[in-house]
């Protein structure tokens, strides 16, 4: 939206008319990021009117946000006001299981054979987001799909470790002795000992 109409207007009267008709006649707008107008008057300006538009045609708008609309700062509040005349509904990230249904999904339509430990270690590293999930998939494909060699947890942990992904270790009691025993320059046996 804020692009199109940035461009509508560089390109003039005529484009800005057909920028207009062409946004408020939409049976669906769909809208990323709307936080992206905040402090954008023009902008907010024209998405009020098309928002009226289109709602008053009883047609449908998707907005999606990093935030609720009033905790948008430099968002008008006739634009806030309206958006929480809607359903806001909060997106959490996915869980595990998700995660690896996701990528089990993704490999299925790629026609691609990853194998489910390294769909397991990926999933369980990458607790983001599924955009973030998808681009460590598609690193994983991109391995797979042009290395000779097989792709295998190590390439996997490799490539989340390149993404800035690790997997989180559940702490237990051993790794917490390995860790104080190291600290401290002793070993486990020296902490477990009577002195």
């Amino acid at each position: 939206f804020i692009n199109d109409f940035t461009d509508a207007l560089r390109r003039g009267a005529n484009a800005t008319e057909a920028f207009k008709q062409e946004y408020r006649s939409a049976d669906l707008l769909l809208v990323d990021d709307i936080q992206f107008l905040a402090d954008k008057d023009k902008i907010q300006e024209e998405f009020f009117h098309t928002f009226n538009a289109i709602t008053r045609e009883n047609h449908q708008i998707v907005l999606t946000s990093d935030k609720l609309p009033k905790e948008i700062p430099g968002l008008e509040m006739r634009l806030v006001t309206r958006f929480a005349q809607g359903y806001s509904a909060n997106i959490t990230k996915p869980d595990l299981p998700t995660r690896v249904a996701i990528l089990r999904n993704k490999a299925e339509q790629e026609n691609l054979n990853i194998p489910n430990d390294v769909i397991d270690e990926i999933a369980a590293a990458v607790d983001t987001n599924v955009r973030d999930l998808e681009g460590v998939f598609n690193q994983v494909a991109g391995k797979l799909r042009f290395a000779t060699a097989p792709v295998t947890v190590e390439t996997a942990r490799d490539i989340l470790e390149t993404m800035n992904f690790k997997r989180q270790r559940a702490i237990t009691i051993p790794i917490i002795q390995e860790t104080v025993a190291k600290f401290f320059n002793v070993t486990v046996q020296d902490l477990n000992g009577k002195k």
